[in-house]
C-alpha cells in the first residue's frame, strides 16, 4: 500500500484506458489521493483505540459475607491486602497465581472504591454492593450530621446571638425611633425582645415561676372597632306615640346607632419559635362594648313605651383565657404534642383520605 504513495512513479504492469498523455498522468494523481486517505483513516483508528481508556471493572455482590478473587504475575507468597473504607483483608498469591479472600465485615448498600495491594503495586477498584431483601427507608434528616470545622473569627466580626441584637442599617424605617410606640422599631411589647422577668423577680422565685427564661416574650394587642349609622325606615307609631297628635300608622322613621368595641389581647410565650413551637403560653383576651341607639318612636327599643326613645348599653366579657405547653416532640419534623386548657376559640381540623 505504501508504494502510491509515490505519485510520480506508477507500478510496471498497470493497464491504462485512456492515450498516452495528460489524462494518464491525471488519473494516476486521483487513485494514489484516495489511497493515502484510507492509509491516514486506518492509521486515526488505530490510534484512538490504544489511547482510549480501559474500561473499570466493577466488581458487584448481594450478600454479606463475600468472596473477592484475582489474578496476579506477581511470585507466589506474594501478600495481598484489601481495603474498603476502615476494614482491612490479608491473603497471599497462589501458586497459580491466583489470590482469594473472604470478606466479613459488614457493609450497606451503596458504592464502595476497593483498594487492592498485591506486594508494592496497587489498584483501585468499584465496589458495588446491593443485599437482598426490601430495600430499607431512609430517614431525609441525616442523624448525624457532618459540619466542617468553624472559620476563625476576623478581627471585624461580632458575634451576634440573638436576631433582636442585629443593629438595623442606616437605609431600615426604624434608624429614627418615634418613641415607644413607633410600629417600625424593636419593642417589648410586640415581641421583638424578650421581657427579662427573672430580673424583676427574687433570686428565691426565679426557679419556681414560669416564663423566667431569656426566651420569654410578650405581644399586645389592640383593636378598636367603630361603627356610625344613620338610616330612615318605616316605623309604626304604636299606641302611645312619642309626638303628640301623631295618630297615623306610620310614624316618623329616623334612626341612628353608634357601636364601639375595643378589643385588648396580650400573650405571654416562651420558646425559640423560629424554627420549632412554643414551649408554654398564657393568652388573655378582653372585649368591651359601648352602643348607642336613637329612634323616633316609643316601644322601638323596648316593650314598654316608658323607656323611651333612646338606649345606651355596654358590656365587657372574657374572650380567651387558657394556658397552652408543649408535652413532648414526636418526630425529627417538629411533629409535636401538647396541651391547651381554659377559655378558647373553636377549632376543627379535618384529614384528607
Amino acid at each position: 500500500m505504501i508504494r502510491w504513495l509515490r505519485a510520480s512513479r506508477l507500478p510496471t504492469g498497470y493497464p491504462l484506458a485512456a492515450p498516452p498523455g495528460q489524462e494518464t498522468l491525471t488519473q494516476a494523481l486521483r487513485l494514489c489521493h484516495f489511497e493515502t486517505l484510507r492509509l491516514l483513516l486506518a492509521l486515526t483508528v488505530i490510534t484512538l483505540a490504544a489511547s482510549a481508556p480501559a474500561q473499570e471493572r466493577v466488581i458487584f455482590t448481594d450478600t454479606i459475607p463475600f468472596t473477592l478473587t484475582g489474578e496476579t504475575q506477581s511470585a507466589p507468597g506474594t501478600p495481598v491486602r484489601i481495603f474498603i473504607e476502615t476494614a482491612k483483608a490479608e491473603t497471599q498469591v497462589k501458586s497459580d497465581g491466583t489470590w482469594s479472600v473472604f470478606w466479613t465485615a459488614p457493609l450497606k448498600n451503596g458504592a464502595y472504591d476497593a483498594r487492592i495491594e498485591v506486594g508494592d503495586s496497587s489498584e483501585m477498584q468499584l465496589l458495588r454492593v446491593q443485599l437482598r431483601g426490601p430495600l430499607p427507608r431512609q430517614s431525609g434528616i441525616e442523624t448525624t450530621p457532618r459540619y466542617p470545622d468553624p472559620l476563625p473569627p476576623e478581627p471585624t466580626l461580632q458575634e451576634i446571638t440573638d436576631r433582636w441584637r442585629i443593629v438595623p442599617p442606616p437605609y431600615e424605617l426604624d434608624e429614627k425611633s418615634q418613641g415607644r410606640f413607633d410600629p417600625y422599631n424593636q419593642n417589648i411589647l410586640k415581641g421583638d425582645r424578650p421581657i427579662r422577668l427573672r430580673d424583676y423577680v427574687p433570686e428565691r422565685w426565679r426557679d419556681r415561676l414560669p416564663f423566667m427564661g431569656d426566651d420569654a416574650f410578650l405581644v399586645l394587642t389592640g383593636i378598636s372597632d367603630s361603627l356610625v349609622e344613620s338610616r330612615t325606615l318605616p316605623t309604626p307609631s304604636g299606641v302611645s306615640a312619642a309626638n303628640p297628635g301623631s295618630f297615623q300608622f306610620f310614624g316618623s322613621d329616623a334612626q341612628g346607632a353608634f357601636a364601639q368595641n375595643v378589643i385588648l389581647s396580650a400573650d405571654v410565650f416562651e420558646g425559640d419559635t423560629t424554627f420549632q413551637p412554643i414551649r408554654q403560653r398564657v393568652k388573655i383576651t378582653l372585649v368591651a362594648n359601648l352602643n348607642h341607639v336613637r329612634v323616633e318612636e316609643n316601644a322601638i327599643l323596648k316593650p314598654s313605651p316608658r323607656r323611651g326613645t333612646e338606649r345606651t348599653d355596654g358590656r365587657m366579657s372574657l374572650q380567651e383565657l387558657f394556658y397552652e405547653r408543649k408535652l413532648r416532640d414526636l418526630g425529627p419534623n417538629y411533629d409535636f404534642l401538647s396541651f391547651r386548657a381554659g377559655i378558647q376559640p373553636f377549632a376543627a381540623e379535618r384529614l384528607a383520605a
